[in-house]
């Protein structure tokens, strides 16, 4: 006696649930440790430009928390190819696949909860891309210029010569009590015919109207007239060094393509030339910024035919997987090469979607293809 559809929907049903769920907590569980992977190495780079531009530990914590938001459209489509390994090695390995198949599940139905986990990957993915991420990036961009720009910090870093621009050097021997400043030189070239050098005892860094500026004592400054030859000097008790007009006159930022938003990168009237590498390096971005989340599909399809095409191993499926992990480094090394070309030349535009897609097409059917297997199971 055969059971009714509707039962047997039923039972698939239950058994998709199970396996989305698995799936679910694979994938939060791999994303989170490649993203914690991710953001130690990152870490070192944030915290040397932190220390050396006396910023603090909330600037520090911020920009790790910005960049993984940055950093996880890539992060993604691995963790879900790790998922699926783990989750089908595990049923597999437990013989819940050879029971699966028994009760007359085709390997479309077995694969179907990890495509549509990929899916709604490849959906945030493309969320993160085509928003979020550049949003990220903006942010994270305007920090990392703020702090190394920071002129308070800048100023009054001891024992090195600190240039601002390309026109003002500042020198502070040592930092005293209270903050204080102690043995301040100040060379000022923003006229290229009058040269100005202050020298000073002591001084400090205040703010008057929530603006920066530097007090100075016990000093001399000298200028030094280009056109005439002549040095003129001038002994002073006290003098205000106006920092503030140095921000004023600092070049503007210069943006990078994956800051701008996808808006942006599709208006053909917008400046190129505000950005770094121009018309070329949008062009790549845009389209990467398509082309990545598909990668979810390909990974996952990848692990897949490599556990489920073939006949059942007792040992394992070590070996397989193991060649699943190389399809997959080798599709990325692929992916990573395209984008690099299309920078180059848009006609290398085909390889990186290829190198996106044509993975997930060909694992697809080659798990379809299930004739041959089922003869040799």
């Amino acid at each position: 006696m055969q059971c009714p559809k509707n039962q047997i929907l039923m039972k698939n049903l239950t058994l998709i649930k199970y396996i989305t769920y698995m799936l679910i907590v694979a994938f939060a569980f791999a994303t989170l440790a490649v993203t914690f992977v991710v953001l130690f190495s990152q870490s070192f780079r944030f915290l040397a430009l932190v220390v050396n531009n006396s910023a603090t530990a909330f600037v520090f914590f911020t920009m790790l928390a910005v960049s993984s938001i940055i950093f996880l459209p890539i992060i993604m489509p691995l963790g879900i190819g790790a998922a699926v390994g783990f989750v089908y090695n595990k049923m597999s390995e437990s013989s819940e696949l050879i029971i699966m198949r028994a009760c007359g599940m085709a390997n479309r139905q077995i694969i179907l909860p990890a495509l549509i986990m990929a899916a709604l990957v490849a959906v945030l993915g493309w969320t993160m891309t085509l928003w979020v991420s550049p949003m990220a990036s903006r942010v994270l961009s305007s920090m990392r210029y703020e702090t190394q720009n920071n002129l308070l910090a800048l100023v009054a870093r001891p024992g090195t010569f600190n240039d601002v621009g390309n026109d003002i050097t500042f020198f502070i021997n040592k930092k005293g009590q209270a903050g204080s400043l102690q043995g301040i030189l100040i060379h000022d070239a923003r006229n290229s015919n009058k040269l100005v050098t202050i020298m000073a005892d002591s001084g400090n860094i205040t703010k008057k109207n929530n603006e920066p500026q530097m007090t100075i004592f016990n000093g001399r400054q000298q200028e030094f007239d280009k056109r005439t030859g002549y040095m003129s000097e001038l002994v002073f008790d006290q003098y205000v060094f106006d920092i503030q007009s140095l921000a004023r006159e600092r070049s503007a930022r210069t943006k990078q393509s994956k800051e701008l938003s996808v808006f942006d990168l599709l208006n053909k009237d917008f400046d190129a030339s505000s950005v770094k590498g121009g018309k070329d390096r949008m062009r790549a971005e845009l389209h990467s910024r398509f082309a990545t989340p598909f990668l979810s599909f390909s990974y996952t399809l990848i692990i897949l035919a490599s556990i489920l095409v073939g006949s059942f191993n007792r040992r394992g499926m070590i070996y397989r997987i193991l060649i699943g992990a190389v399809s997959i480094v080798v599709v990325q090394a692929v992916f990573m090469t395209a984008e690099a070309l299309v920078l180059r030349d848009s006609l290398y535009l085909w390889l990186l979607y290829a190198a996106a897609v044509l993975p997930a097409v060909f694992c697809f059917f080659l798990i379809q293809s299930e004739t041959y297997f089922k003869r040799k199971a």
